[in-house]
């Protein structure tokens, strides 16, 4: 699920609970936005505003913020695989500031991120929801410090500024939709292929059977956007009130999803059809279109809830159109394309300085691997037991044991004593023996402490060396 820009709305809160104000069900994303007077009071928190942003440029990082400090209950009671031993330096650790973004997969991932860190490994987390998206939108929170880790980064090329981890395991990729059963019921008009819209027959079906809208207004884009959408929908420059009856709609939910590429691509390929933009209504029409046997298009991306437990078809559209694409990347507001939206791996990322404090933790993130069958069914079951993520992360976690003790690096070792010429010393929270410096020594056999300071009648070089003066 992929998120471009954002249309804010504010709301004021109390008690720092997130107030939901528009809520798209299976995972789409939920405006419930932090007031700016909220935001300016986080700003002072240095846990989470580490550079020491002022008011407004973290605000301006932040605005899509959710939900701050998220609390779980519990899961696991099992084995930890030692790091029950170290508490000591886990405890010395700073809090680790995880980012959640606002669809069912990325729930799903985050939350099997933070039971393993902190109810296996024993760290502490601050776990907050955004609306997040595209990497233009996470970078600039990761270059901040803001947030420490995400687990689902959809990449859209732009420079990097994040240490990459490597593959969730699942890709990503949004796409236009059908039900199964045209495609199955008349393979010979191809309805899971795009040329579908320049068959007469084919869009004739569809005309006849599409689910009537009535007087729905979605109030999506009331405010227009260039070349984009105009009071919920985009038309085409050759759509005429005349020749509206030739046109195809399709149903998409935010015009920042996947930003402007049905609009282009629909001037690039020169088909007939228009977007309508159904905001919070859309699973409503969605649901009752599927229900009634209509025939209709619709925008969703996989991962989802939606996707693995609906009989859906992706359409397939060319994926390739001569460098059309890169051009529309840099001009996305007017440059035509042909292509399709490409497959995303999906990365786990981290600030570049992230490792030198929490080396452990990066192991575990090079590890995590979750394939396509396993988060399918884990977003299956949020749907068909009617679980939250977090109660699915559970059940899999609870049940995938002998999977996920294998990406839980080994604890450090714990250190309680130093041979002689040596001392105990800590470093970034971890137990060191390190060689006696200049000025101090040590004797002793073994030592559960820093070297000895030199008395004042003697020299002391390091190590075990003494010498009265």
């Amino acid at each position: 699920m992929i998120i471009s820009f954002l249309l804010v709305v504010y709301a004021e809160l109390s008690n720092q609970k997130p107030t939901r104000l528009l809520e798209l069900n299976r995972g789409a994303a939920s405006e419930k936005l932090f007031s700016l007077s909220l935001l300016a009071s986080l700003a002072n928190n240095s846990a989470i505003n580490p550079q020491g942003l002022n008011a407004t440029e973290f605000a301006s990082l932040t605005s899509d913020l959710l939900a701050d400090n998220l609390q779980f209950s519990k899961c696991w009671n099992g084995s930890r695989y030692g790091w029950e031993n170290a508490a000591n330096y886990t405890g010395k650790k700073r809090t680790i500031n995880l980012e959640q973004d606002d669809w069912d997969s990325a729930q799903v991932a985050t939350n099997i991120f933070y039971r393993l860190a902190s109810e296996v490994m024993g760290f502490s987390i601050r776990y907050s929801e955004y609306t997040g998206g595209y990497d233009n939108v996470l970078g600039p929170r990761l270059s901040a410090g803001i947030t420490d880790v995400v687990m689902e980064m959809w990449t859209t090329g732009i420079p990097v500024v994040w240490f990459d981890h490597g593959s969730i395991g699942y890709s990503g990729r949004s796409g236009l939709y059908v039900p199964s059963w045209l495609a199955d019921n008349y393979p010979t008009l191809a309805f899971d292929f795009w040329r579908f819209f320049q068959n007469p027959t084919a869009v004739k079906f569809f005309q006849t059977k599409e689910w009537d809208l009535g007087s729905f207004n979605s109030h999506v884009c009331d405010e227009p956007i260039t070349n984009g959408c105009r009071n919920g929908t985009y038309k085409p420059a050759w759509w005429t009130p005349a020749t509206a009856s030739n046109f195809l709609t399709i149903w998409h939910i935010d015009p920042s999803w996947s930003q402007y590429h049905y609009e282009r691509m629909i001037d690039g390929l020169g088909i007939n059809a228009t977007i309508t933009w159904l905001g919070s209504e859309f699973y409503t029409f969605v649901d009752a279109a599927l229900a009634n046997g209509t025939a209709f298009i619709f925008y969703n991306w996989k991962p989802s809830s939606f996707v693995a437990t609906h009989n859906v078809s992706r359409l397939m559209f060319p994926d390739s159109d001569n460098g059309m694409t890169q051009k529309w990347l840099l001009n996305p507001v007017y440059q035509p394309i042909q292509a399709d939206e490409a497959t995303t791996i999906i990365t786990k990322v981290t600030p570049f300085d992230f490792g030198t404090d929490f080396p452990e933790i990066v192991s575990l993130l090079s590890l995590i691997t979750i394939a396509d069958n396993e988060m399918n069914q884990v977003l299956k079951n949020m749907v068909t037991n009617n679980w939250t993520y977090d109660v699915a992360v559970c059940d899999w976690m609870l049940n995938s044991e002998d999977e996920w003790k294998n990406w839980i690096p080994a604890p450090p070792t714990v250190i309680n004593s130093c041979p002689r010429g040596e001392g105990l010393y800590e470093s970034n929270g971890m137990s060191l023996c390190l060689t006696c410096p200049s000025g101090t020594y040590n004797w002793k056999s073994e030592i559960s402490e820093a070297c000895i300071a030199c008395p004042e009648d003697a020299t002391c070089p390091g190590g075990s060396v003494g010498n009265l003066i």
